[in-house]
């Protein structure tokens, strides 16, 4: 999965890339509901996480390369009744034919670029494997024990340790980026749907396409990422006419070289 990602929202830097425009009626909806409701529709920031917007690019009318703000995470198919299933912002590759996706795969593709993306991983995994000191986790979670004591203090309240904050240091998670070793961009595929509001207007949910990590990936104890392309294969991922599941798959193996260097993150970091 992808816990967290940090997006480009560079709208030149597309248009020199991929010539693409945001379609107008998405950007003016979207800044207006975010102008009402900041806390339902929160401005589009550099690191998204669920329920954060982000620019998606896709074919528009006319089949333009367009760029309309979304939402990370995809409004469930219809079908769906059982509030108990949540909704997915990560869609497996080996997945992607499963009922849920009906209404998203190979009907809405859409991709993002990526800078890096964030994952939680286990403390004990990455000390086995030698990619950090139990120092320097135990130094980081007490760090962040101690700055939420303060801002809890400050604010009037009592203070009391947290049951993630009392345990072993090994047997808790910790937040790792991962980022290209080149500072390259990442084409990341994306799936999406399309949901009316009380307002009447349309709004978007997307999913990253998830596939299996990269060595150094694994290796730091994590077992999925976000799948990457080339340039050339991610606008052939959002061209969805006339391509079957193999085609896509095709499409999905289509990947540049890339190494990814990872580094600690607090977690409001």
């Amino acid at each position: 999965m992808c816990f967290s990602a940090m997006v480009k929202r560079d709208m030149k830097a597309f248009g020199l890339k991929f010539d693409g425009h945001w379609i107008r009626e998405d950007i003016v909806t979207f800044e207006r509901r975010s102008a009402e409701n900041p806390k339902l529709f929160p401005p589009m920031r550099d690191r998204i996480f669920q329920g954060s917007y982000a620019p998606v690019l896709h074919r528009g009318k006319g089949s333009e390369l367009g760029i309309t703000p979304m939402r990370y995470g995809v409004y469930q198919p219809a079908f769906i009744k059982d509030p108990k299933i949540a909704k997915a912002f990560n869609a497996r590759r080996d997945n992607l034919t499963a009922a849920y996706w009906s209404e998203a795969f190979e009907k809405h593709h859409g991709f993002v670029v990526l800078n890096g993306f964030y994952e939680w991983v286990s403390v004990n995994d990455l000390v086995k494997a030698g990619i950090v000191k139990i120092s320097d986790i135990r130094e980081q979670f007490a760090r962040e024990t101690e700055e939420r004591k303060q801002r809890i203090l400050e604010s009037g309240k009592k203070y009391a340790m947290t049951a993630t904050e009392k345990k072993d240091p090994r047997f808790r998670k910790i937040i790792i980026k991962f980022e290209p070793e080149d500072e390259s961009d990442l084409y990341v595929p994306v799936v999406f749907t399309k949901k009316r509001l009380e307002d009447g207007e349309a709004d978007y949910g997307f999913a990253i396409v998830t596939d299996d990590p990269q060595h150094e990936v694994l290796a730091a104890g994590h077992d999925r990422s976000p799948s990457f392309v080339t340039e050339e294969a991610v606008l052939q991922w959002i061209d969805t006419k006339g391509k079957s599941l193999s085609d896509f798959q095709k499409v999905l193996d289509e990947k540049p070289k890339k190494f990814f260097e990872h580094a600690l993150v607090a977690v409001n970091g």
